[in-house]
């Protein structure tokens, strides 16, 4: 700017001088016009035109010198706004890749971005696993379409080139190299300018970017190439986080994989069905009380599969060689109950017409199952309390003591604390029996888990007749209230195989009460809070959407509109299990 300054101060000085020689001159002319002097007037006229002529040379070359000073300063301002707006670019682009929860929608969208940017006919960007395999890949034109046949367009030798020296490569018509000339890609091509940058994070390479320009089309600068170098840093740093990303999602899926078939594999759960993460927690729970001797009350309402925790409990316990006697306390009238409990001898009472051992006595070295243990008399829970303390019985009609040894658990689908507190359940007899507590979840509680039993009844009750349930059936089945559990489900399936006239469980053949109940979809339970009803829908929506994905979480994040990021974190609050 100084020296165009000083240029046009040059040229005002020559214009000034120009003008006051020019002015005499004319002084002169016109001085010997009046005196008539005509051979005067002609030389002075001479000398006039002779120092116009050299005058306005001067003029033009110093004009021609500040022409050419203010095109260059056009110039380097021109790249000095480039280089601004590629700034630019390079902060907003790295903004919005941290929004790229996935690696493919990365690529895609670095991928739009360079080619408009670095004004580039086409573009490639190549993400390669530890073993230098492809494993991602985008290709765009300038107007951001894909490329039909994107290995007929590409100049593989310089892109093999940038991987083997990890090196960028930038070539137009001033660097190419003979060896790059006979290549015939480049030839058949009849590329102009290319540039291809390696995408590098902390000396592992991670794929390569490749840009390129055609015939008639001005080259690349090195202001491009270092814009697609910096590029290029950034794509690495957030390609290596959605990888780290991935592995971690990936073991943490793994581990709750192994933790579930572990614990089917170590305990005897064969029989439990479903993934969730309430049903893991109960196998864990289960899992460890079982070696131990403690007694166990499993709550839960009724068909949430007490008897089948009870009876996993016994078969990975030390008592698994002796018997499982299970008994329903409110199944049998409180004046009968006893003497199925403790027995009885022969005239006991009348109808006793020989001896009986009860239940008690039956599981002797193995475990007893008391199902509905609030029906219990108060009279009833005095003595099965004296039982557990002394570990002794009397049958009815007996006045011998008989010693047992067997472990009791116990279940009830009524909250035996509220019980205890309003007088209905004895205290002592309430911790006796929990020493440990399971809570059984309700089915509308894991709804994750309700596919995975109707396949299971299915295939259970099918007769292979039968194969899979309807998409619109299912939905009514996930989004049914099942206040009778799994015990409910499995009688709708087995209703639904008898009626179904194909191989398919469809709408029609599921039962009115539970169609019209469920038709509008997602039903709210009227008892939840209002931040426990979005908690809900929220999770039923998830729900549906891993459902049909066939819990592809990747689908399914993309059908929610989500990045995987979100979509795992979504996972985990919701209490949804990653399993497969």
């Amino acid at each position: 700017m100084i020296k165009i300054y000083e240029s046009l101060q040059d040229l005002q000085v020559k214009i000034d001088e120009t003008f006051k020689e020019l002015s005499q001159g004319f002084n002169k002319v016109n001085g010997a016009i009046t005196q008539k002097n005509l051979p005067a007037a002609e030389s002075a006229l001479n000398d006039l035109f002779k120092a116009f002529m050299s005058r306005t040379r001067a003029i033009n070359a110093q004009s021609a010198s500040v022409g050419a000073d203010i095109k260059k300063i056009e110039s380097q301002c021109a790249e000095i706004s480039a280089e601004k707006e590629q700034f630019k670019a390079l902060y907003n682009s790295g903004i919005a890749m941290t929004t790229q929860g996935e690696l493919q929608g990365l690529i895609t969208f670095a991928m739009d971005q360079m080619t408009y940017h670095l004004r580039a006919e086409r573009g490639f960007l190549i993400l390669v696993d530890e073993h230098g395999e492809r494993e991602y890949f985008v290709s765009k034109n300038f107007d951001g379409q894909n490329i039909d046949d994107p290995a007929a367009e590409v100049s593989t030798s310089v892109i093999q080139k940038t991987l083997d020296a990890l090196q960028p490569i930038k070539v137009d018509d001033d660097t190419l190299s003979e060896s790059i000339m006979k290549q015939g890609s480049f030839v058949r091509l009849g590329l102009r300018a290319v540039m291809s940058v390696p995408i590098i994070f902390r000396k592992k390479l991670l794929g390569v970017v490749y840009l390129d320009r055609r015939e008639e089309t001005k080259g690349f600068s090195d202001n491009d190439l270092a814009f697609l170098m910096a590029f290029s840093r950034q794509i690495a740093f957030r390609v290596n986080e959605l990888k780290e990303q991935q592995h971690v999602h990936t073991e943490y899926e793994r581990r709750d994989r192994n933790r579930l078939q572990s614990l089917r594999e170590k305990y005897n759960f064969s029989e439990i069905i479903g993934k969730s993460e309430r049903l893991v927690k109960v196998l864990e729970l289960a899992g460890k009380v079982a070696s131990s001797e403690v007694t166990v009350l499993i709550q839960g309402e009724s068909g949430t599969g007490k008897e089948l925790i009870a009876r996993a409990i016994h078969f990975n316990s030390d008592r698994y060689e002796h018997k499982f006697i299970a008994i329903n306390c409110g199944a049998i009238p409180s004046e009968l109950l006893e003497s199925e409990l403790f027995g009885y001898e022969s005239g006991a009472f009348t109808g006793a017409v020989k001896t009986k051992i009860g239940k008690f006595e039956a599981a002797h070295r193995g475990t007893l199952f008391l199902d509905e243990v609030a029906e219990l008399s108060m009279n009833l829970q005095a003595k099965i309390l004296r039982v557990l303390q002394t570990k002794e019985l009397e049958r009815l009609g007996s006045t011998e003591t008989r010693k047992i040894d067997l472990r009791i658990i116990s279940a009830s689908n009524k909250n035996l604390q509220q019980m205890v507190r309003e007088g209905k359940f004895r205290e002592d007899l309430y911790y006796r029996l929990k020493v440990v507590e399971i809570e059984l979840p309700a089915l509308r509680e894991r709804k994750e888990d309700i596919h995975l039993l109707v396949s299971f009844f299915v295939q259970k009750y099918g007769e292979q007749r039968i194969q899979s349930v309807s998409e619109d059936a299912m939905d009514i089945l996930e989004n049914y209230a099942w206040h009778g559990n799994i015990r409910e489900l499995e009688n709708v399936i087995q209703r639904a195989i008898i009626l179904s006239s194909g191989a398919q469980i469809e709408v029609q053949d599921l039962p009115p009460e539970i169609v019209s109940k469920t038709e509008s979809g997602y039903k709210v339970d009227k008892d939840l809070s209002l931040e426990d009803a979005e908690t809900d829908f929220r999770r039923w929506f998830v729900l549906r959407a891993l459902r049909k994905s066939n819990n592809n979480k990747s689908k399914a994040a993309e059908m929610l509109g989500i990045n995987r990021t979100h979509f795992f974190r979504m996972l985990n609050q919701l209490g949804i299990s990653d399993s497969e």
